[in-house]
């Protein structure tokens, strides 16, 4: 709240043609979208755009990789991409006649799309636009630049994600050692203890993935004393999660309790982060046996990813599994097969091949699902394949 307040002050006391304001606005701007205070964000970008910077090339460039970055979080990634593309585009026509500054900003965008790219599961673009970014940003910026920390615990996800782990892990303890080499520990240390705790986790290591993801907390504890921010939810979802691979149901709950709060209160209801900690806490009644509690979070998942998610997101098929599996045991055969036949036609639509694992899971559970209405006496049936639930 105090960097907040300042740079509130400071806008009021600038002159209204300084450039100094332009970059002030930029700058409340972010804190506020740290903050999750997304619609307010958008309104400083505005102020900040009518400033004159669509007649500063290198102001211009910055403005927009801070307004697609907001997109991302919001989960507009259509309007991500045509401001982030823009942004290329126009450089492109430049025939790249550009400076220091515009350069690291063009480093931004790139990353920034990456991101984008990332979220909706096109993992090698996202990593081409990385590694484009990281050469750049590396060539201008110091080592524990935010810039270039945030590139680089991108590129270690996607890593981990075209399964290279342990590359990723290297990635990120290099990344460890650098930052707290630096002049102190902040909020750029706590999210690459968080992604460190998240390759913890997937190596079944949990008693270190624990105390990482501890020390992430009580740093952005440190960091973000204004209020909560939506850093934080990603946290408690990750301690959920090591939690609930430990089979500790009640302690798991309360950790994805905690994130869908946060997460209501900043990025709002209609974000895939809020999607993930429905779909988790989903995940975790299922295993309580609460298939009534399991089905409106599932339900809440889907909705939300229905309306941020590419029709061809892998996290869609994934969720109309989720929530058919449950339908199923409760009775609901329609609409589960429905639900399973959805799940297939967005793995057709991503071109995913026929003999994929999960697609080939997903049309025999469609296939028995059938045979079930078919008979009309799922008593004699036996298990279902359905009862084990996959996990996005």
């Amino acid at each position: 709240m105090a960097a907040q307040q300042s740079l509130q002050k400071a806008v009021g006391l600038l002159d209204q043609a300084s450039d100094m304001k332009f970059e002030v606005h930029r700058a409340l701007g972010n804190v506020l979208r740290e903050q999750g205070h997304l619609p307010e964000a958008f309104e400083l970008y505005s102020q900040a755009a009518a400033l004159g910077a669509a007649e500063r090339p290198e102001l211009l460039m910055s403005l927009e990789a801070d307004e697609g970055e907001a997109h991302m979080r919001s989960g507009d990634f259509k309007r991500a991409v045509e401001i982030l593309q823009r942004a290329l585009t126009r450089y492109d026509g430049s025939k790249g006649r550009s400076g220091m500054v515009e350069e690291q900003a063009l480093a931004r965008v790139r990353a920034t799309l990456g991101a984008v790219y990332h979220w909706q599961g096109d993992v090698d673009h996202a990593m081409r636009l990385y590694l484009k970014a990281m050469e750049k940003q590396k060539s201008l910026l110091r080592r524990d630049h935010e810039d270039l920390v945030s590139t680089q615990l991108s590129h270690a996800r996607a890593l981990r994600d075209l399964g290279k782990f342990g590359l990723a892990m290297e990635a990120v303890n290099n990344l460890e050692t650098a930052l707290r080499s630096g002049p102190q520990e902040g909020p750029d240390l706590s999210r690459a203890l968080l992604v460190k705790a998240e390759l913890l986790r997937e190596a079944v290591r949990h008693k270190d993935a624990e105390q990482t993801i501890h020390a992430a907390l009580q740093l952005q504890s440190l960091c973000f004393t204004d209020g909560v921010s939506p850093e934080e939810a990603v946290a408690y979802n990750t301690l959920g999660s090591i939690l609930h691979d430990q089979n500790k149901l009640q302690s798991a709950q309360e950790q994805y309790l905690t994130s869908l709060h946060i997460n209501e209160k900043t990025v709002g209801p209609n974000h895939p982060e809020t999607a993930a900690a429905h779909n988790n806490l989903g995940t975790l009644y299922t295993d309580l046996g609460d298939d009534k509690s399991a089905e409106a979070h599932f339900r809440k998942c889907l909705e939300i990813q229905l309306r941020v998610m590419p029709a061809d997101s892998s996290d869609l098929s994934t969720s109309f599994n989720n929530l058919a599996a449950v339908l199923f045991r409760r009775g609901s055969l329609e609409e589960a097969a429905a639900l399973l036949d959805s799940a297939i036609r967005v793995m057709d639509s991503a071109k995913v091949p026929r003999n994929n694992p999960e697609r080939v899971l997903y049309t025999e559970h469609l296939e028995h699902v059938k045979q079930v209405i078919a008979s009309r006496s799922p008593k004699d049936e036996g298990a279902s394949p359905l009862d084990t639930v996959l996990e996005s």
